[in-house]
């Protein structure tokens, strides 16, 4: 199992590498094309490197609170809570 989480880690960082390397290279290939020097290439690289690690690391820290929000998730226990209560078990709630 732990070859899996291992796996797993690298896998991401690899993943996460390649999307900042993507926003950069469009950053490039954009300022390269609508400014028309090397030195507009470099600077769209840069902002868009910045805004590809900003993206990044919000998907990382609130990703899966933005997916949870957008389908209206509730708490588990609460609604386990209820549906005993509708079933009539005692059952042992945990805390």
């Amino acid at each position: 199992m732990y070859h899996q989480i291992a796996r797993n880690k690298r896998n991401s960082i690899i993943v996460v590498v390649l999307f900042i390397a993507v926003w950069l290279l469009a950053g490039f290939v954009i300022g390269e094309f609508g400014g028309g020097g090397v030195t507009a290439a470099v600077g769209g690289a840069i902002i868009l490197g910045i805004l590809g690690i900003c993206a990044a690391l919000y998907s990382y820290y609130l990703g899966s609170a933005t997916v949870l929000t957008g389908v209206s998730s509730r708490s588990s226990t609460t609604s386990s809570r209820r549906w005993q209560s509708a079933m009539g078990c005692h059952c042992p709630r945990s805390t």
